[in-house]
């Protein structure tokens, strides 16, 4: 199946890539490499791109506070106002 989409990718090249360009004319295309194509790709030494969608952190959640440092700050008082 092949669809036309933009597909963000990080500036450089990185050995945990997963993505292949494909220049044809004047159009690069990105191939995303899965199963077997990303093993041969990868044991072929193919230099390959990341989705910047692996590892962007704009939208990854923000790291929970532990239970233990949660359970040793101060009960929180509340105070309202009428």
């Amino acid at each position: 199946m092949t669809r036309d989409a933009w597909v963000p990718l990080d500036p450089s090249m990185d050995a945990a890539g997963s993505v292949r360009k494909r220049r044809v004319d004047d159009t690069t295309y990105a191939q995303v490499l899965s199963g077997d194509e990303l093993h041969t790709a990868v044991a072929n030494g193919e230099l390959l791109w990341v989705l910047h969608r692996d590892t962007c952190n704009a939208f990854r959640p923000t790291n929970p506070m532990p239970a233990h440092v949660r359970d040793a700050l101060p009960a929180r008082r509340r105070t309202f106002r009428s």
